[in-house]
């Protein structure tokens, strides 16, 4: 007899089974999935029909870029950075050209003989513009008046100096204001025929703007 209830028991699940599938399609074909009966990932692209595969894959191209949208405001100006670490220091620059001199000294060594008529015992030529104090010194034998023009012909000091038996040491000191170039010259006359002048100096000592009185004779 258990042969006999073991073939009952299996045409029971067999009707059972088929009861169920029955059942199970009528259902499905009477309600509507909806996407809360979905779980989420359990849908592949297997498991898309043709046409929606097709349908997707023809989904249209990106568009043109849009305009430039209008420029924001200016922001607030940000914090001060650090103070960057010093640079090195540079290579040393080329020495510049010697400026002019601020001293200008002619000397004659020769003797200059002095008339009775005036003549040029020196000259300082193209004297630049400014103020100097203006030096003259020489050995006179004889009587003599030199002066000092600067520029040429307007006397600023005169002087007489004179030794018979030697030389008499003159010496001329005066200031010298120039407005432009020009020559400085040293004229003398004698008292007497055979005058002469040895050991002739004249010096020009720029200096800042002076006044005459800042120097004594």
């Amino acid at each position: 007899m258990p042969g006999m209830n073991q073939g009952r028991t299996g045409m029971v699940l067999a009707f059972v089974l088929g009861l169920v599938i029955a059942t199970a399609g009528s259902a499905t074909a009477a309600k509507l999935i909806t996407g809360k009966l979905i779980k989420d990932g359990s849908i592949s692209e297997q498991d898309l029909s043709a046409a929606l595969k097709r349908k997707l894959a023809s989904a249209g191209r990106t568009g043109a870029q849009g305009p430039a949208g209008a420029q924001g405001a200016l922001g607030s100006r940000g914090a001060a950075g650090a103070k960057g670490e010093p640079g090195q220091q540079g290579e040393p620059g080329q020495q510049g050209e010697p400026g002019p001199s601020r001293t200008i000294v002619r000397r004659r060594t020769d003797q200059v003989d002095i008339g009775t008529t005036e003549t040029t015992a020196m000259t300082a030529t193209a004297v630049a513009a400014g103020s100097y104090i203006a030096m003259f010194l020489g050995d006179v034998i004889g009587a003599a008046t030199c002066t000092i023009e600067a520029p040429s012909g307007t006397v600023i000091v005169s002087g007489d100096a004179g030794g018979i038996l030697g030389p008499g040491a003159m010496g001329l000191v005066e200031v010298a204001t120039l407005a432009s170039p020009a020559d400085v010259r040293v004229r003398c006359v004698g008292a007497q025929p055979g005058v002469v002048i040895l050991n002739n100096r004249l010096l020009l000592i720029r200096t800042g703007a002076i006044d005459a009185a800042d120097v004594t004779s």
